[in-house]
């Protein structure tokens, strides 16, 4: 071997020697990066906040993404708070409608109530009205019925004959002289009728017909004449003919029938006369006492 292939190879074994040596020292760099690593690791995990590393240039970026956030959560909750006083304003408007909402329904049940009340009284007063309208028709009816009354009073008198004969009465007036129904004698126990004949004529001023044909209406030839009758006989017999006199049957007014009466009583007997006359007789006809006619056979 010569010298200048040893010199070669002691400089390749030095430099291989090197090798190994820089070799070994990276291998412990890495062995120590592992280390660090691992001891990093272990305390991110203990502390729960591994190490980001960020580039010089993101920091701004991320600063004012955190600053724009910020801001937009501040934002919201400005908005949340806005939104929570238009709620509880807008409560208190929904309160305040119920409560309106609530008065309107009660003013609203108090004015039905007001109104129920004003048309009951209403229909009080109507019915009232009514009653007054009727009473006063049935006053102007009655007036009315009282003129007439007064007007036949004037013009017939009292108790008006039903069958009469219009004469003179002087100075251009005129009355009613009376036609009579029959005769009636009245004794100390009995009373007693005769008959007459149908008078002449007619009420034709009253918008009557024939005396005749009431005479013969009213069944007058069909009395009990000629036997003794006591007084409620009388009255019995005769009590038709008064209450169609009464009733407005024969004449448009009422209406009493006459007769003419003789005294057939003793001397000692003329209370049973004025009874007879005042209270039997009287009580239902117009009577005539006659004088000086006999009696019977009087027409």
């Amino acid at each position: 071997m010569t010298t200048s292939d040893y010199r070669r190879g002691a400089i390749l074994g030095l430099t291989v020697a090197e090798a190994f040596i820089l070799l070994t020292f990276l291998l412990l760099i890495a062995l120590l990066g592992f280390v660090q690593a691992d001891e990093q690791i272990t305390k991110s995990d203990s502390a729960n906040a591994p190490r980001v590393w960020v580039r010089p240039e993101e920091i701004e970026t991320l600063v004012n993404s955190a600053e724009l956030s910020r801001k937009a959560q501040e934002q919201a909750e400005e908005a949340l708070v806005e939104s929570n006083l238009e709620r509880d304003e807008a409560n208190e408007r929904v309160e305040k409608a119920r409560k309106a909402r609530e008065e309107a329904e009660r003013a609203l049940a108090v004015a039905e109530q007001d109104r129920d009340t004003a048309r009951a009284q209403a229909e009080e007063v109507r019915k009232m009205l009514k009653g007054m309208e009727q009473a006063l028709a049935t006053a102007e009816r009655s007036r009315e019925e009282a003129r007439g009354d007064l007007d036949l009073l004037r013009r017939k008198g009292e108790n008006p004959p039903c069958w009469y004969q219009v004469v003179s009465a002087g100075e251009g007036k005129t009355r009613e002289k009376p036609h009579y129904a029959f005769n009636v004698a009245i004794y100390e126990d009995s009373i007693e009728l005769a008959p007459r004949t149908a008078p002449p004529g007619g009420a034709f001023d009253d918008g009557g017909g024939l005396y005749v044909e009431e005479w013969n209406r009213l069944n007058i030839a069909a009395l009990p004449y000629g036997i003794p009758l006591s007084d409620n006989k009388f009255a019995e017999a005769v009590s038709d003919l008064v209450a169609k006199g009464r009733n407005q049957e024969v004449r448009t007014y009422e209406c009493v029938f006459s007769v003419m009466v003789w005294d057939k009583t003793p001397d000692d007997a003329k209370n049973r006369w004025k009874y007879a006359h005042d209270r039997v007789i009287e009580g239902s006809f117009s009577a005539y006492t006659v004088q000086d006619l006999a009696w019977k056979g009087v027409n």
